[in-house]
């Protein structure tokens, strides 16, 4: 099994009023590139190289409902707003979950990530570094 494995709603489970459902994000293991992976065989199933990015993340443990990954999105949202960080542009929180369906609820770890801008002090840097 690969972990983490994240999900997010979309469609009118996200409030859209479009068709319900939900993406599935299945993070490989940095040995694989995308020339090795194996080619999925169903049609619904695509690979995607991820740019690298800065998230945020709250970890909670145990089983994850719809009101729990609620309650734990807005927790990062309202701690990241009062810390001043500024959750990039377009970005919806995503659920990341690290065990398989087998593993008891008290011993879940899960995260809630959300793409944040980069540090000010860190994209300067950056721009210091590639000059």
């Amino acid at each position: 099994m690969t972990a983490p494995v994240v999900t997010q709603q979309t469609g009118a489970a996200a409030g859209s009023g479009e068709g319900q459902g939900y993406w599935m994000q299945f993070i490989m293991p940095s040995k694989w590139t995308m020339e090795t992976l194996p080619t999925p065989t169903d049609p619904n199933v695509r690979l995607k190289a991820l740019p690298e990015r800065y998230v945020a993340a709250v970890y909670f443990s145990g089983r994850t409902n719809a009101q729990v990954v609620e309650k734990m999105e807005a927790k990062l949202l309202d701690d990241l707003k009062a810390d001043g960080v500024q959750v990039k542009g377009g970005c919806k929180p995503e659920l990341a979950r690290y065990n398989d369906p087998f593993t008891p609820g008290f011993l879940r770890t899960n995260e809630i990530w959300v793409t944040i801008n980069p540090p000010p002090n860190l994209s300067e840097q950056r721009a210091g570094e590639s000059s």
